[in-house]
């Protein structure tokens, strides 16, 4: 895992957003979902899960008038009030680097990597990968299992969202297949106070410290893998009714390791809700207060694809 410390508005400037350039192009001309929660000349959309992709609009421009006034984006508990961090962040890498070494769901090598001429070299330096969309840190997308949503379909303000995390390691230790249940989403929200809508939700198990051995992480005996997940109820108290927007972990699957049913990915996928499997460092977050960032390979009729995950968090947490 690594950390940065850096200033955004260093970096980009001021990073505000105009109160009527709240909204994100995506390739082709098409306008994502706005972000909920900053002014907008027109109503914006909500974000529920039944909602359909961003309609397209060709050609279509940002507003780039300087009379309106503008909007600091900062890490909320809040996921209606999304704005954009102007002070020190702490960015942390919340994926795996990818090596043809790494586990894979079946144990067989699906990532090849082979590089042309020598880094620094006086020559280019190239090369050529091949993978699985499932490998490594990797979205579901919602059609992955039931949903419409390919990965290019997302709207990318989906990409961006308040989080929270759910520290289930210490039951894990206790019991390798354990399922964060509803009882410990219902103590969460106790102590930390309720999931807010259109957030992503991420499940901190510590079984990531299994990643640089391979047969250790899949843990399969007699053909049924054993690691840890989400019971179905979780998942649809978080699907149905905080209606959440995204759900990580840093396990091979949302879905416990013996599930043949793989209820928590049929729950949640058809909601149009997607998920980031085989994350790691997600013990280390606090429970809320910050912001992740996931960016997948956008692979057009993808069912997922690999992808960096971030979290943003204030430099004074």
């Amino acid at each position: 895992m690594k950390t940065l410390i850096l200033s955004l508005a260093a970096v980009t400037g001021t990073l505000l957003l105009p109160a009527d350039t709240a909204t994100q192009s995506q390739p082709g001309g098409r306008i994502a979902e706005p972000l909920r929660g900053v002014a907008h000349t027109s109503a914006s959309r909500s974000m529920s899960q039944a909602d359909g992709p961003a309609s397209p609009r060709r050609g279509s421009r940002l507003s780039q008038s300087p009379a309106q006034p503008a909007s600091p984006i900062v890490p909320d508990a809040r996921a209606s009030d999304v704005r954009v961090p102007t002070s020190d962040v702490r960015v942390i890498d919340l994926g795996h680097p990818l090596r043809e070494s790494d586990p894979t769901w079946t144990g067989e090598k699906v990532f090849t990597h082979t590089a042309s001429g020598t880094p620094g070299g006086v020559d280019f330096f190239g090369g050529r990968f091949s993978a699985d969309e499932h490998f490594g840190t990797h979205l579901d997308a919602p059609a992955h299992i039931g949903g419409p949503w390919t990965t290019e379909q997302i709207p990318v303000s989906r990409f961006v969202r308040p989080a929270v995390c759910i520290n289930i390691e210490a039951q894990v230790r206790e019991n390798v297949d354990y399922q964060l249940t509803l009882r410990d989403v219902h103590a969460f929200e106790k102590a930390h106070g309720p999931i807010p809508t259109d957030a992503v939700v991420l499940i901190a198990t510590g079984w990531d410290r299994y990643w640089s051995e391979p047969a250790r992480y899949r843990n399969a005996r007699d053909g049924v893998m054993h690691f840890p997940g989400i019971s179905h109820e979780a998942a649809v108290y978080l699907g149905r009714d905080r209606k959440v927007v995204g759900v990580g972990i840093d396990t091979p699957s949302v879905d416990y390791g013996p599930s043949s049913q793989f209820e928590v990915h049929r729950t949640l996928q058809p909601l149009n809700i997607y998920n980031v499997e085989n994350a790691t460092g997600l013990t280390t977050l606090p429970p809320r207060g910050f912001t992740v960032i996931v960016a997948p390979v956008n692979i057009v009729g993808g069912s997922g694809g690999p992808t960096r995950l971030f979290a943003l968090i204030p430099a004074t947490r």
